[in-house]
């Protein structure tokens, strides 16, 4: 009895050991398998301020990659915060490794899912991320902040404003408009840095990139539209410039300054016929006799005049001739010449048309011979 009791007791201890490896077996198969077929969670973050997208023509941020075989919309992400920062998650299976790229799609590629792709830094490499364990969350931020910019051509804009009457307290901004970009106003603002009256001011374009300009002033009077008043070429079309090639440096100059027809005329302040408003002298000018000014009065002393005036009755002049003079328009001395005969000359003045009179009757009444 006592030995079969001894065997029965020592079984216990066997039986236990069996029973706990078997939950120890299944315990690790259950929590391998969990890991190995569980799924993780994948945040996705990227940053596109740096980017001119999303926009009109691209209005969607996507996450495409290797786990599905490269489909489009593989993962849309959302800029909750409306900060440019796009996020947003995806479940993937435990313990699996992909590679991705972002995109932007919208109706410029018929929301196809691929529009425009960006890939990892400067040598736009596709992104990689491996899924955690079942259950867990990772992170995975896409760096396309690096996009390399274009190498660009600076055209220098400079237009002389000192013939024209503005810039002024109305119009106290002068700017380039062109077609570079659209047309809009406050394309490029000069500035008079020398206070010479010469306004300059660059721009920034894509190597031989042609395009249309004209000057413009704009302030309170515009309410600082940007279009206020506007300046073309001298023949009345638009200025034009061509940027040159990758890092030069093209100067376009503006000339407003297209002068008027000259006014001709007397240019010497001392004539007595001096045009102020003329900018061409033509040989016109007329000046005072000495002595006098351009209205005939003396500049010293007093003017004098004397006046000799015939009789119309006599032919010869000299029984009809009387004097007159004035001094600065004044009469002082009139009476008949000194030349002629004296008894004649002291004729009454009704004598001599009474004689002049019977010589006309005489010549009338005269027969021939």
């Amino acid at each position: 009895m006592s030995s079969n009791s001894t065997i029965k007791n020592n079984s216990i201890p066997e039986l236990f050991l069996q029973k706990f490896k078997t939950i120890l077996l299944l315990a690790i198969f259950v929590f391998s398998s969990s890991t190995m077929f569980g799924q993780g969670t994948v945040n996705f973050t990227v940053d596109m301020n740096s980017l001119d997208v999303p926009n009109a023509e691209y209005d969607n941020v996507v996450i495409n990659g290797s786990w599905n075989g490269w489909l489009g919309w593989g993962v849309t992400l959302a800029d909750e915060d409306s900060n440019g920062v796009f996020t947003g998650s995806a479940v993937f299976d435990a313990g699996t490794s992909f590679e991705y790229v972002v995109a932007v799609t919208g109706p410029a590629d018929s929301y196809g899912g691929w529009g425009m792709q960006f890939g990892e830094g400067c040598a736009a490499t596709n992104f990689m991320v491996a899924v955690g364990d079942s259950g867990s969350v990772t992170e995975s931020v896409a760096d396309v902040s690096c996009t390399v910019a274009p190498v660009l051509a600076t055209v220098d804009f400079s237009v002389d404003m000192n013939a024209l009457d503005v810039p002024n307290s109305d119009y106290n901004s002068v700017v380039v408009n062109g077609s570079w970009n659209g047309w809009n106003g406050w394309g490029v603002t000069l500035a008079d840095e020398d206070s010479n009256g010469v306004f300059t001011g660059s721009l920034d374009l894509d190597a031989g990139t042609s395009f249309e300009y004209v000057i413009a002033v704009t302030g309170p009077a515009d309410s600082y539209g940007g279009w206020g008043m506007q300046f073309t070429a001298c023949d009345g079309v638009n200025f034009t410039a061509t940027a040159g090639e990758e890092g030069s440096i093209t100067s376009s100059v503006a000339v407003v300054d297209c002068g008027v027809a000259p006014v001709p005329g007397c240019m010497d302040a001392t004539a007595c016929n001096h045009n102020i408003d003329a900018t061409e002298d033509d040989g016109s000018c007329d000046y005072a006799a000495e002595g006098v000014d351009c209205d005939g009065n003396c500049l010293e002393g007093t003017a004098s005049s004397m006046v000799m005036n015939s009789d119309p009755y006599w032919s010869d002049g000299l029984y009809g001739a009387s004097y007159t003079v004035s001094l600065d328009g004044e009469v002082v001395a009139n009476g008949p010449s000194d030349s002629g005969d004296r008894r004649e000359r002291d004729r009454t003045s009704e004598e001599r048309e009474r004689t002049a009179e019977r010589r006309l009757r005489g010549k009338t009444s005269a027969k021939p011979s």
